[in-house]
């Protein structure tokens, strides 16, 4: 599952074609548009769709105005500042597209389209079997481990239900960040009555942009499984990042 809107556009085609290229065609991607002109753009992706080209890939294209009609959410269309109100409330209906996903039953990879999946990771969530949700480590703060939403994989169950309901539910309509909103749940899961179990992926294979960048030796970035271009703000830099390390091909 991923999201995009449309000032990112290229990113997700980036990301489509690093996930390409390691022929998983048993795992279903839904792209949840953010904007109308995202949709269409993705809708006109599809028509031209060649099975034989994409390996069989299952692809879906879903809308927020299609899923929740009831709500009318206005997105400015093109690109927005990290710290913007437009961004934050565009990353505060997050929880509700990943809640919607697992009420239909579906275990869900939620990754960001600044990812690039060198690797299939599907092998190295094996080791997390008791886990209802894994998540991507972005750092230590002076209150432990600092937990980053931009790549994560819930199981369907009624407590991971519960709780990423109780997550959108403290950030809707808000202009909050969802990470900080994710990590004051997981700490206070228990004044709640959440009954979750969260287990941090391997940083040394699913890397922050800080560690992947900025910290790792070429020999350990040549075992990095996905990795996350996070960390850094403006899609300009974020493309030029992703271009100097050899992870942009769209």
């Amino acid at each position: 599952l991923l999201t995009c809107s449309d000032g990112f556009f290229d990113m997700w085609l980036n990301w489509l074609a690093f996930f390409e290229k390691l022929k998983m065609p048993n795992l279903p991607v839904h792209l949840f548009a953010e904007d109308h002109v995202t949709y269409l753009r993705c809708k006109d992706q599809l028509s031209m769709y060649d099975e034989d080209y994409h390996n069989g890939l299952d692809l879906v294209c879903l809308s927020w105005d299609t899923v929740f009609p009831e709500q009318e959410v206005k997105i400015r269309i093109g690109g927005m500042g990290y710290r913007s109100s437009q961004y934050k409330k565009m990353m505060s209906r997050r929880p509700a597209i990943i809640q919607y996903e697992l009420e239909m039953g579906h275990n869900v990879i939620f990754s960001d389209v600044d990812t690039v999946w060198k690797k299939n990771p599907l092998p190295y969530f094996d080791d997390f079997s008791t886990a209802h949700i894994l998540v991507e480590w972005d750092g230590e703060r002076k209150d432990g481990a600092n937990l980053c939403p931009g790549f994560m994989v819930y199981r369907s169950c009624p407590e991971t239900i519960a709780f990423v309901a109780k997550w959108g539910s403290k950030i809707e309509g808000e202009e909050k960040r969802n990470q900080g909103a994710f990590n004051k749940l997981v700490w206070k899961a228990a004044k709640y009555d959440l009954e979750i179990v969260v287990e941090t992926l391997p940083h040394e294979l699913f890397p922050s942009g800080g560690l992947y960048f900025d910290a790792m030796a070429d020999s350990e970035r040549s075992k990095a499984v996905v990795i996350h271009n996070n960390g850094i703000s403006g899609y300009g830099h974020k493309v030029d990042r992703m271009k100097a390390f050899d992870l942009w091909v769209s």
